[in-house]
């Protein structure tokens, strides 16, 4: 369930963000709620992947996801550029936020699923 937290505590960080376009001192509390959710998000997630790793995969498990977030964090940041260099910030951010919703949508179905089985 907490990934899942983590995941809408950045969509919160992320539309912070994205309203510091009209109150411009929002931009730091958006940037320490990314600092708070979205990069405790990464740990969180990689300690869920090695317990949850089947026996002998936890290396190749951990290096997808490890490559999945930096991934991310090396090609974002240019495509965001891009928006920002033409003076698109909202959309910008509201791209991060829908990203960070749908990661916590998957989180959340993931952890009713681990609940029915749980009960079962």
């Amino acid at each position: 369930m907490a990934p899942g937290w983590l995941a809408c505590g950045a969509l919160g960080a992320a539309v912070l963000l994205a309203a510091a376009l009209v109150v411009g001192p929002l931009v730091w509390a958006g940037a320490i709620a990314v600092g708070v959710f979205a990069v405790s998000g990464n740990a969180v997630s990689m300690v869920l992947v090695m317990q949850r790793a089947a026996p002998g995969r936890a290396g190749q498990d951990s290096a997808l996801v490890a490559a999945g977030f930096f991934g991310g964090f090396a090609v974002g940041p240019p495509l965001f550029g891009l928006l920002a260099q033409s003076g698109r910030y909202g959309p910008g951010w509201l791209l991060v936020g829908a990203e960070f919703a749908a990661a916590a949508a998957v989180a959340f179905l993931w952890a009713v699923r681990d609940r029915r089985e749980a009960a079962a």
